[in-house]
């Protein structure tokens, strides 16, 4: 089943597996990102600034994986 997904006032499709990769994709870059963090221990502004980049990309899986359960529910 393809998910349809809002862009620039357009809509595209993507195949459910490219949207779960495309999450899982975003949580590593998440978890990455605040491994980096923890190892700048001595620069708290720099890691807290990479927690936030962190977060953002936890969000976007976890809007990602809200077009995929409305998408779900819709059919």
């Amino acid at each position: 089943m393809l998910i349809p997904l809002p862009t620039a006032g357009e809509w595209f499709k993507m195949s459910e597996g490219d949207l779960a990769a495309r999450i899982a994709e975003y949580r590593e870059t998440a978890e990455a990102l605040r491994g980096i963090a923890e190892q700048l221990r001595f620069d708290p502004r720099r890691s807290n600034q990479l927690r936030a980049l962190a977060d953002g990309f936890e969000r976007f899986a976890i809007r990602l994986e809200g077009v995929t359960d409305m998408a779900c529910s819709a059919s």
